[in-house]
């Protein structure tokens, strides 16, 4: 297959609608994530202790969301303006409280299985309706494995045909062998830091790529210091390939590999180990299809703990990132924690109350294991 033919050939964008006018930020429909791409270490060491207090959360493909509930808080609300993202996270919910492990494994896409089809209709009639008549109409999306199913992870299938033709197999490979911290250094660099790496990047991360399989890229206003968006990715790239160990890190397994190399790198929700701690906790989800201002407009005052927000205020215009972090402030108790991330588009909270922990935010972004974000910042509620 050549470069142009699988350019040519790559995945649909997903459905995307900008309505600033109404809602000030940008509108998914489709499901864009059927995993989580947000290294959810960062969030658990922003928020210290979880067990016994209330968490928003952005679900997203609901991994992280999951991983918080093995901590024993009392509550989470995860919500999500994209109705897709929560029926996805809905159908691991069901297939967490209604299967055993082995077929929980299988239709995740984590184990072989011959008929994913069939784990499904196990459980369909277990799904809110408007979850089920969303997964019944996409049975091949359920047939590939339920973290395969995302555009972004239909863009990654792509991305690594690509890395293979102009990488190979054997350097690929062989950077996952590498458990010494300096020989992992050294074979990046003297395998990985070339023109190959900076041609997959400027192919991958074009405007007429990288649209179709993520976001649309039009609306990311481009404000960091390398020359190119490209530019700006391999940069993060290179520090997560060479500086940081590679045993463990699942998203670097499931970007490069497109799988988890074994049982225990992971997201926890999806080991063994956690399962029954996860099934007992299920029932303190609690899901809504809503924007978040809007959502913590209807949450009482001081009553949310910790909240987990992703990078959605690059979805948002300014005005409406500032209504936000009004209705953080407003609804966070005294010492809440956030953790916050920027991917292209800088955003910070404004000042008042919630304050940025500077020493902590660059210790989690030097630790993060997923590649794709510029900035990860830690705040306080301080009131």
């Amino acid at each position: 297959m050549t470069i142009d033919t699988m350019i040519d050939s790559a995945p649909p964008r997903p459905e995307i609608q900008i309505d600033d006018k109404q809602t000030g930020q940008v509108q998914l429909h489709d499901l864009v994530f059927s995993q989580s791409w947000e290294d959810p270490r960062s969030d658990i060491l922003a928020f210290g202790e979880i067990k016994g207090k209330t968490l928003f959360s952005i679900s997203s493909g609901g991994d992280n969301t999951l991983d918080f509930l093995l901590g024993g808080p009392k509550r989470i609300y995860a919500v999500d303006i994209n109705p897709a993202q929560n029926f996805v996270l809905e159908l691991k919910r069901a297939a967490a409280r209604h299967l055993p492990y082995a077929q929980f494994a299988a239709l995740m896409g984590i184990q072989a299985a011959t008929d994913r089809l069939a784990l499904y209709k196990s459980i369909q009639n277990n799904l809110p309706p408007r979850t089920r008549e969303y997964w019944d109409s996409r049975p091949e999306a359920i047939q590939k494995g339920i973290l395969y199913a995302g555009k972004f992870e239909g863009f990654l299938r792509y991305a690594r045909l690509l890395l293979r033709l102009l990488q190979g197999k054997r350097r690929i490979q062989g950077l996952f062998s590498e458990s010494d911290s300096t020989r992992q250094q050294q074979f990046f660099d003297e395998h990985w830091d070339n023109w190959r790496m900076r041609l997959l990047f400027k192919l991958v991360f074009h405007p007429s790529i990288y649209p179709r399989g993520a976001l649309k890229a039009n609306y990311f206003k481009f404000k960091d210091e390398p020359t190119s968006f490209a530019e700006s990715f391999y940069r993060r790239f290179r520090h997560v390939l060479r500086d940081i160990p590679i045993n463990g890190n699942y998203f670097l397994a499931m970007y490069l590999l497109g799988r988890y190399r074994n049982p225990t790198e992971m997201p926890l929700y999806l080991q063994e180990m956690h399962y029954a701690t996860l099934r007992e906790h299920l029932d303190r989800l609690q899901v809504f299809t809503d924007g978040a201002t809007t959502f913590l407009e209807g949450i009482p005052d001081n009553s949310i703990d910790c909240f987990s927000l992703s990078n959605i205020c690059e979805l948002m215009s300014e005005p409406e990132t500032q209504r936000l972090f009004k209705e953080v402030a407003r609804t966070a108790a005294p010492g809440a924690k956030i953790c916050f991330r920027n991917l292209i588009i800088p955003r910070n909270a404004p000042p008042g109350v919630i304050k940025e922990n500077e020493s902590l935010s660059a210790e989690l972004l030097l630790a993060d294991r997923s590649f794709i974000y510029s900035k990860v910042m830690a705040y306080q509620v301080v009131k």
